[in-house]
């Protein structure tokens, strides 16, 4: 929530390159997400140039990041049929990602 407060324009400095390996996983969160798999599709076409993925603005990843977007009812539904119940609130659908990213193998 703090975080949309913050401008969109604002850039994000990273300290790993963890952007591919994260659009993975987000996928199978956020599979029909257009501007998730747009972003993939730059980040691989960035690795095979060797350039870094990062910055990114706080704008983009709104739009791609599962983790910022745990109000929005695609994330929600995922994470319900991944720990096999409804979740009750936005820090359900947060610890239920964690909990899936923690043991996730592409």
């Amino acid at each position: 929530r703090k975080l949309g407060t913050l401008p969109a324009q604002l850039l994000l400095c990273c300290a790993h390159e963890y952007t591919v390996s994260n659009a993975v996983f987000a996928r199978h969160v956020d599979p029909a997400n257009a501007a998730l798999w747009q972003r993939q599709e730059e980040a691989l076409a960035m690795r095979r140039d060797d350039r870094s993925t990062l910055p990114v603005t706080l704008a983009n990843e709104f739009d791609c990041n599962p983790f910022l977007r745990v109000h929005a009812a695609p994330i929600r539904a995922s994470v319900s049929a991944h720990v096999g119940r409804d979740v009750v609130d936005d820090v359900d659908v947060m610890a239920g990602l964690r909990h899936w990213k923690d043991g996730f193998r592409a």
